[in-house]
C-alpha cells in the first residue's frame, strides 16, 4: 500500500479511486481519524484536494523517509493505493450542504442534479493530508475556513458526472494522472459563474458519474509556500494576476504545442525557472536535491534544458511539474495574506486582478502596473504569439522576486458591523461583496443558556439559533458566523392554542352550554373582522378566526374550536443577523491597513 504526502501544496489535486468512477474535488469533514488511518476509497469515488502548507510538519516520520527515498510521486502512489480500502464518510447538513444559489447555479449550467452531493464542513480530515479541502465522489469535505473552494469543487462534481475526467498519464496499472489544466480553469470560471446565477430553471438530469479508470489530477506546489495562521485562519498565498488566468493561458499554449505548432508551452515553462534555486524552494516542491549550491544549480540547468521533456522524471518528479509550479506561483505575483474566506478581494470575479498586492511585496509601482496590464492581456482574444510574449514578459517581472513574509501589522481587522456596512457602500473601495467575506466574532464560552448568546446552542447535530440550524466555524475559543448567511437564519414562530392565547391576555370566556362560549369584543384584545362571515382576531396573532355569530359587543364561538385552533404570532422573530446586531457582536474581515486608513481618513475629512 502507498501513502501520499501532500505538505506544501497550495492549490489542488484530484485523486481518483481505483476502478469504476472518475471524479475531482476538494474540501473537508468533521471526523477525526487516528493518525494511522488514511483516506480510503470504495472503488467508485475519485478524490480531489486543495492542499495547503502547514505551519509545521505533521506527517509521520516514515512518510518523510518515503519522500526522501522515493520522491513525491512514488509517495503519492503509496497514499493512493492505501486510500482505496477506506469507506467514504458522509454527513448530511441542510440536505446537500451546498449554498442554495451555488447548487442551483451548477445544476442550471451543467444540466445535472446535485441532490446526491454532501458537504462536510469544519472537518479535521483535510489537515491530516495537509490539505485545505478535498472531495471524494459526491462528498465534498471542507476544512475550517475553506468554504471559498465550494464553487470550484461543485463544478468538479459536474465534470465527473459528465464523464470528462480522462487519465493522460499512467503511473502504474492502478494509478492514472490527469494534468489537464483546462478542467481546472473551467472549474474556476464555471464555479464563479454558478454563484452569480439567481435560480436554476434548466431541467436537470439525475445522472450519476460515468465509470472508468481512477485518475489523479495534480496542480503545482508553491515554491515559496510559507504556511502559518492568523486569528486561527490558515494564511493564503494570493495571486495578483489570477491563477485561473495563468492556467487558461498555459492551457492554450499547451494545446498549440500538442498540435505540433512549435513549443510555446515548453518555452514559457522553461522561461519561468528563476535565476537561483534555494533549499526552501526545492523542499516545498518535494525535489530531493543534495543540499549544496552546486547541486541545485545543476538541477536548475536541467530545468532550463528544453531538450529535456516535461514528462521526464528527475529526482522522481516530472520536470514539467516543477517548471509549471514556477509559472503558477511566480514569486512577484503572490503575497501572503489572511484567509480568502475572511478577506474580500478587489474583484468579485474569480479571474479578477488583486490590486491589493501593491501594498505588499517588492515590486516597484512601475513594475506592478506593468504586471497588471500584462495580466489583462492573457484572454482568449489574444493570439498565440502575443500570448506567449505576454507570459514571458510577466515572468521577467516576477520570477526572481521572493514574496515577503506575512506581516500582521499591515492588515486591519474590521471589527464593527456598522463599519463593514458602510464599507460595502463605499464607491472608492468598490467592494460591495465585502459582507460575503465577513463574520460575526464571538467567544464560544458566551454561548448557551444563561450566557450572553443564550439563543445559540450547540449539540450533537450542530449549532442552532432558536432551533434553526446555523453555520458557525470554531477557531480555538472563538466562533465565527458568516454575516451574509446569518440574515437567512430566521426561527419559526411557534403556534399557540386559541384557548391559551385568550387566557394569557386575560380575556373572559363565558360558557354557554356544552357547545358554545361567549367572548367580549373590546376593540383592543378582541376585534371584529369585517366580511360576509362572522370572524374575529386576537391581539398579537395574525389569524382570522371563524365564530358562530357576532352580536353587539359579544361573539359566540364553538367550544371545539377553542382548543383546536392554533394561532400564529403577528411579530416575526429576529433573524440571527438582527440578534447579533442588537447584541453588539464584534465582526471580523480584513483589509490592507494602508487602504483601510486611507478610507477612514476620507470619512473623517
Amino acid at each position: 500500500m502507498e501513502k501520499r504526502s501532500l505538505k506544501g501544496r497550495d492549490t489542488l489535486s484530484v485523486l481518483h479511486s481505483n476502478s469504476s468512477h472518475k471524479s475531482k474535488e476538494k474540501n473537508n469533514q468533521n471526523s477525526q481519524p487516528k493518525e494511522s488511518s488514511s483516506l480510503q476509497h470504495n472503488g467508485t469515488a475519485p478524490l480531489q484536494m486543495v492542499l495547503s502548507q502547514p505551519s509545521s510538519p505533521v506527517m509521520p516520520s516514515n512518510i518523510m523517509q518515503l519522500q526522501q527515498m522515493y520522491g513525491n510521486r512514488a509517495t503519492e502512489q503509496w497514499v493512493k493505493s492505501r486510500s482505496q480500502s477506506d469507506q467514504p464518510i458522509q454527513r448530511v447538513q441542510n440536505k446537500t450542504g451546498l449554498p442554495d444559489q451555488l447548487k442551483s447555479g451548477v445544476e442550471s449550467l451543467s444540466g445535472y442534479s446535485l441532490d446526491d452531493v454532501k458537504v462536510h464542513y469544519n472537518s479535521s480530515r483535510p489537515a491530516e493530508l495537509q490539505a485545505l479541502a478535498y472531495a471524494q465522489g459526491t462528498d465534498i469535505h471542507v476544512g475550517p475556513g475553506q468554504e471559498q473552494h465550494l464553487p470550484h469543487e461543485a463544478w468538479h462534481v459536474a465534470q465527473q458526472k459528465q464523464g470528462r475526467v480522462k487519465p493522460t498519464l499512467q503511473m502504474n496499472k492502478d494509478v492514472h494522472i490527469n494534468d489537464d489544466a483546462g478542467l481546472e480553469h473551467e472549474a474556476d470560471q464555471m464555479g464563479a459563474k454558478a454563484m452569480q446565477l439567481k435560480s436554476a430553471d434548466t431541467a436537470m438530469a439525475s445522472a450519476s458519474g460515468h465509470g472508468g479508470a481512477s485518475v489523479v489530477q495534480l496542480r503545482g506546489e508553491n515554491p515559496y509556500a510559507q504556511g502559518g495562521t492568523h486569528g486561527g485562519w490558515d494564511l493564503t498565498a494570493h495571486h495578483i494576476v489570477a491563477h485561473s488566468k495563468l492556467e487558461g493561458a498555459l492551457e492554450r499554449l499547451k494545446e498549440e504545442e500538442k498540435e505540433g505548432r512549435g513549443t510555446p508551452y515548453t518555452d514559457v515553462l522553461v522561461h519561468a525557472v528563476p535565476a537561483k534555486l534555494t533549499k526552501g524552494m526545492l523542499d516545498n516542491l518535494k525535489v530531493n536535491v543534495a543540499d549544496s549550491d552546486e547541486k541545485r544549480e545543476e538541477y536548475r540547468q536541467i530545468l532550463l534544458d528544453k531538450s529535456r521533456p516535461n514528462d521526464e522524471e528527475v529526482h522522481s518528479i516530472r520536470l514539467g511539474d516543477v517548471r509549471k509550479s514556477f509559472v503558477e506561483w511566480q514569486g512577484g505575483n503572490q503575497f501572503m495574506g489572511p484567509n480568502t474566506s475572511i478577506r474580500a478581494e478587489p474583484s468579485k470575479k474569480k479571474d479578477g486582478t488583486d490590486f491589493d498586492g501593491k501594498y505588499f511585496g517588492n515590486l516597484s509601482t512601475e513594475n506592478f502596473n506593468k504586471l497588471t496590464t500584462l495580466g489583462d492581456k492573457l484572454g482568449s482574444s489574444v493570439g498565440i504569439d502575443e500570448l506567449q510574449r505576454n507570459m514571458k514578459a510577466i515572468l521577467d517581472i516576477t520570477k526572481n522576486e521572493v514574496p515577503n513574509v506575512f506581516d500582521a501589522s499591515k492588515w486591519t481587522e474590521v471589527g464593527s458591523l456598522a463599519t463593514l456596512v458602510e464599507l460595502s457602500k463605499d464607491t472608492d473601495l468598490n467592494r460591495d461583496h465585502i459582507l460575503g467575506y465577513s463574520f460575526f466574532k464571538l467567544g464560544l464560552d458566551e454561548l448557551g443558556s444563561g450566557k450572553k448568546y443564550d439563543q445559540i446552542t450547540n449539540s450533537s447535530d450542530g449549532y442552532k439559533f432558536n432551533g434553526e440550524s446555523m453555520e458557525l466555524q470554531t477557531k480555538s475559543t472563538t466562533g465565527y458566523i458568516p454575516i451574509e448567511k446569518s440574515q437567512s437564519v430566521i426561527p419559526k414562530a411557534s403556534t399557540k392554542a386559541l384557548v391559551t392565547a385568550l387566557s394569557e391576555l386575560s380575556v373572559t370566556v363565558t360558557a354557554k352550554g356544552d357547545k358554545e362560549s361567549e367572548i367580549p369584543i373590546d376593540n383592543d384584545l378582541i376585534t371584529k373582522v369585517e366580511g360576509k362571515k362572522p370572524m374575529f382576531k386576537v391581539k398579537g396573532y395574525e389569524d382570522s378566526i371563524p365564530c358562530v355569530k357576532i352580536e353587539g359587543t359579544k361573539l359566540t364561538i364553538a367550544n371545539g374550536l377553542m382548543g383546536s385552533k392554533k394561532l400564529k404570532p403577528d411579530a416575526k422573530l429576529d433573524s440571527l443577523y438582527q440578534y447579533l446586531e442588537k447584541a453588539g457582536t464584534a465582526t471580523s474581515s480584513y483589509l490592507p491597513k494602508e487602504l483601510y486608513d486611507a478610507l477612514m481618513a476620507k470619512t473623517v475629512s
